[in-house]
């Protein structure tokens, strides 16, 4: 017997463009571009600080092959420069790490296309519904770590999306930076805080100045334009003044030293009794870069 056919040239139309769609999905996601590798990731071009403790118990937990870990923080706490520093000392060039930046993602379509973007999937020729079956099938070969970075403004219907995906990929791992858990069934979470807080009385120790991350990062960041730029101890005094005024967040640390650019170490100090600008510096942290 002969298949029967819509009268409708719109419903008939329809249908074969859903055939054709499944036809590539078919084509292209059960056999990838054997070329397509994912991008590299993201190398950051400052130095690191701190944060041992955290990059211990991640470490662990990606050791441990858990399959879906969260690294959740307000922003500005460098959850993104933390999941980069950990799988750069991972250094296990057996398994494939891929990065995605989802700072721009809003949809499911939008997240599965970064996701096959990043694997370096071409999607001229599929549908849009077809990048999340297509990361899916993709992922079902793959033995590595997944990063998905800035999860936290993606719809709930997202967080569904990558639990579907891990339960078709045993072998990868999904490591996400996020603001808010995605309450998965498997998720890990590791709780990112500030930097410890230095004391007034450090200033005058020059191995507990040593020995603070925040007051390290402080002058690390400044030295990018001022070179000769030490931790005296009056220099130290002003900078635990700042790095307690910002609460040690890594991100406002940063940006409170880039004022050094055209401003005194002893004028930002005083400045910091000055609500409004102090308010403005707060406001500028989403201008920054990778350190999320």
């Amino acid at each position: 017997m002969l298949p029967s056919f819509p009268a409708d040239p719109v419903e008939l139309g329809n249908r074969v463009l859903a055939a054709l769609s499944r036809l590539a999905l078919r084509q292209f996601a059960s056999r990838p571009d054997p070329s397509a590798t994912p991008e590299a990731i993201p190398t950051p071009l400052t130095a690191f600080f701190g944060r041992e403790r955290d990059i211990e118990s991640l470490t662990e937990l990606l050791r441990q092959k858990a399959r879906f870990v969260t690294v959740r923080t307000p922003g500005g706490y460098g959850k993104t420069r933390l999941v980069l520093e950990t799988v750069r000392r991972l250094g296990d060039s057996s398994r494939t790490i891929a990065f995605v930046d989802l700072a721009e993602a809003q949809t499911v379509i939008e997240l599965a296309t970064c996701v096959a973007t990043t694997m370096g999937l071409n999607l001229d020729r599929l549908s849009q519904e077809a990048p999340v079956q297509l990361v899916a099938r993709v992922l079902q070969g793959m033995s590595g770590v997944l990063i998905l970075d800035n999860f936290e403004q993606l719809p709930t219907e997202a967080r569904q999306t990558v639990e579907d995906w891990a339960n078709r990929a045993s072998g990868v791992q999904f490591l996400i930076t996020s603001r808010v858990a995605l309450a998965r069934t498997a998720e890990r979470v590791l709780d990112l805080g500030t930097f410890p807080v230095p004391e007034p009385g450090d200033a005058t120790d020059p191995k507990k100045v040593a020995a603070n991350p925040a007051l390290q990062l402080f002058a690390d960041r400044v030295r990018a334009f001022r070179a000769d730029f030490t931790l005296t101890a009056e220099a130290a005094r002003s900078a635990i003044a700042i790095c307690r005024r910002v609460e040690c967040q890594p991100l406002l640390i940063e940006i409170m030293a880039s004022q050094l650019r055209s401003r005194s170490l002893s004028t930002v100090v005083e400045d910091l009794e000055d609500k409004a600008w102090l308010e403005s510096i707060e406001s500028a942290q989403s201008s920054f870069g990778i350190d999320r």
